[in-house]
């Protein structure tokens, strides 16, 4: 395991590459070189950990140019929907801003559910940019357990509420097109939970 904490970048060697987690998203970064001969299983050689260090360096700075520098890329746009038990919730829609739903085609999306007692808006701030450059669109709902919203746990009407997304937002924003074979699901924490269980319920759904 390897990862930068102060920038939010985590990287996990496995099966030959680098996995990156950075703030909701990932990239299989490069080749793991082969362990050297004689080293502990599990620990890595001081010159290949150095260079794995090396390699996620440039990608952070990348991110963090995407997330904080080019907001102006990307338009938020706040819709309401009726979740489980009936609760009227807010979810946010992150769309780049070029893209127009009368003159645009299908759009993938990325179904995004929050943490553990963080709030749909705070989760934005883990997108930036990117979605223009995807392109892609992101929602990310406010949720609902079974009695509290922001602690949902995986509560099967919240997932049940996840799946109901891509129709959720292509019905409240006029005109716009998902591509229902581009939907595409990641959360950290609780929201990671989440989307293990949207899988395993909805396995048809996903594209990844």
């Amino acid at each position: 395991m390897i990862g930068l904490r102060g920038g939010r970048l985590q990287g996990l060697a496995i099966g030959g590459g680098v996995l990156l987690l950075a703030g909701g998203a990932f990239l299989v970064l490069r080749p793991v070189p082969p362990p050297v001969s004689g080293a502990r299983r599990g620990i890595a050689a001081p010159a290949e950990a150095r260079s794995n260090v090396r390699a996620l360096v440039p990608f952070h700075v990348r991110y963090r140019d995407l997330v904080h520098d080019r907001k102006g890329l990307v338009r938020t746009v706040r819709i309401t929907y009726v979740a489980n038990g009936g609760h009227r919730r807010a979810a946010f829609v992150i769309l780049p801003r070029w893209y127009h739903p009368r003159r645009q085609p299908p759009i993938p999306l990325v179904i995004a559910p929050h943490g553990r007692g963080i709030s749909a808006r705070k989760n934005l701030r883990f997108w930036g940019a990117l979605p223009a450059f995807g392109p892609f669109a992101v929602v990310d709902p406010e949720g609902q357990g079974r009695h509290l919203s922001r602690y949902s746990w995986g509560w099967p009407g919240q997932i049940a509420d996840l799946a109901r997304m891509p129709a959720i937002v292509q019905g409240a924003i006029p005109g716009l097109r998902i591509d229902r074979s581009r939907i595409y699901a990641i959360g950290s924490s609780m929201g990671g939970q989440e989307t293990l269980l949207l899988v395993a319920r909805y396995p048809r759904l996903l594209a990844g």
